[in-house]
């Protein structure tokens, strides 16, 4: 089609001259901040409603993740939310508790400053391990008289939890009803046979059906995959084509980083054992977190991902490894758009789509490459329908998800990346009738 040129003219009728020539797609730019490109106009964004800004969780921590459900069965509709030791359920105009992670809550805790050596706290009644504390847990303490904090376990047996060099408690006689908490780095929450599906890598495979509280899914032991077997743990799961699959798992009281286990297909009490209920993904690294693409289930690892789909034969599964070069850092950076386009924070430092590779070129150096690394893990994303952007709320610079980045295509399919000033360490939507 050819172009035709014409004038446009003003009210008095003179020619006008100095009509702008650029797009305006190209007047935003990535550091255009408050701001956005909407059906063909530069519009001013429409930030944070003002609902829950101002309500504070019973256990004063930070929500890192939230979950909204509706019950097929009632057409009622559920918000839950996730903090680093709990989960609420909100029922405005409160929070319900509905799970504490594994826990102890006693008066016959001792602290002990061991001066050189590392310190240690000491229980007479015997009861870390049967609360369920492991090496490595990192732990809240509350109600003592000197030591309430953070801390991190480096050893633990039944009566005495020895802490990480670095961390100092003061000496303290047992006496005090003090409550010690694990706490989690992340959440993973999927809806499922009309309940809610729940993981944090350090307790039980969780489930809820809206009544009472959160439940060990399958038996109050984990899920038996095969007779007097259970998997107690994972640091990851999702949906796909009826199935719950699990993956990073704990089985038989060991870790298997690569594993990948599903359950007989739309029942959450069955599992099935051997090859038709389970895979090794790859060998060497760690599985990161699950996407889906055009019809296929991704599964990320540290350096690596695949692609799986369903066949017809016993092993359910079939699988092949698109790229042995990249992986990925963080499963909250995991993102699909309305488009069903899949997006990643990927292992070599750049946010990457499936289908085109690298696209975080425009703002690599100003933004992707100043993300807080020991604190990629916080990293998490959404696709805000109401603007059609995927965000990316980022530790920027220091340990907190400081920053969000935008990313929206235009009227020509160019993409168009933003910035804005916002902390937001977990992304959800909810609506009050």
């Amino acid at each position: 089609m050819d172009k035709i040129t014409f004038a446009i003219f003003n009210i008095r009728n003179e020619l006008i001259k100095n009509f702008p020539k650029i797009l305006l797609s190209k007047v935003l730019l990535p550091d255009s901040e408050n701001v956005l490109l909407k059906d063909g106009k530069i519009v001013r964004r429409k930030m944070r409603e003002a609902d829950l800004l101002d309500v504070q969780t019973p256990d004063g921590n930070a929500i890192i993740c939230y979950h909204t459900f509706i019950k097929r069965s009632t057409g009622a509709q559920y918000l839950l939310a996730f903090t680093k030791a709990h989960i609420y359920h909100w029922n405005s105009p409160n929070f319900d508790l509905k799970w504490t992670n594994h826990n102890i809550a006693v008066n016959t805790i001792a602290f002990n400053d061991n001066g050189a050596n590392p310190d240690t706290i000491t229980d007479s009644g015997s009861g870390f391990v049967t609360a369920g504390f492991v090496d490595g847990d990192k732990i809240t303490i509350s109600g003592s008289t000197s030591n309430d904090g953070d801390y991190t376990i480096d050893t633990v047996v039944a009566g005495t939890i020895t802490l990480i060099a670095t961390d100092e408690l003061t000496t303290e006689i047992a006496g005090d009803n003090v409550t010690i908490v694990a706490n989690c780095d992340n959440w993973e929450v999927v809806s499922y046979n009309d309940q809610i599906i729940a993981t944090n890598g350090i307790d039980f495979v969780l489930t809820w059906d809206t009544t009472g509280v959160f439940e060990a899914l399958d038996t109050v032991t984990g899920i038996e995959y095969d007779t007097g077997k259970y998997l107690t743990k994972c640091k990851h799961l999702k949906t796909y084509e009826n199935y719950l699959i699990l993956g990073y798992t704990y089985e038989d009281s060991k870790w298997y980083p690569q594993r990948m286990r599903w359950n007989a297909i739309g029942d959450e009490a069955e599992w099935i054992t051997g090859t038709s209920g389970s895979t090794e993904v790859g060998k060497a690294d760690f599985i990161k977190g699950f996407g889906l693409y055009r019809g296929y289930f991704i599964v990320f690892k540290e350096k690596s991902y695949f692609k799986y789909w369903l066949v017809a034969s016993s092993y359910t599964f079939n699988g092949a490894n698109i790229s042995m070069t990249v992986g990925c850092q963080c499963s909250g950076s995991i993102v699909n758009d309305n488009k069903g386009r899949l997006y990643w924070y990927a292992s070599d430092g750049t946010i990457k789509e499936m289908s085109v590779g690298t696209i975080s070129q425009p703002i690599q150096t100003e933004i992707i490459d100043k993300i807080y690394q020991s604190s990629v893990d916080l990293i998490k994303s959404s696709f805000i329908d109401k603007t059609e952007e995927t965000w990316w709320s980022i530790p920027f610079g220091n340990a907190l998800n400081n920053k969000v980045v935008t990313l929206k295509e235009d009227e020509q399919g160019n993409r168009i990346w933003g910035q804005l000033d916002l902390a937001i360490p977990a992304f959800g939507s909810y609506r009050e009738d």
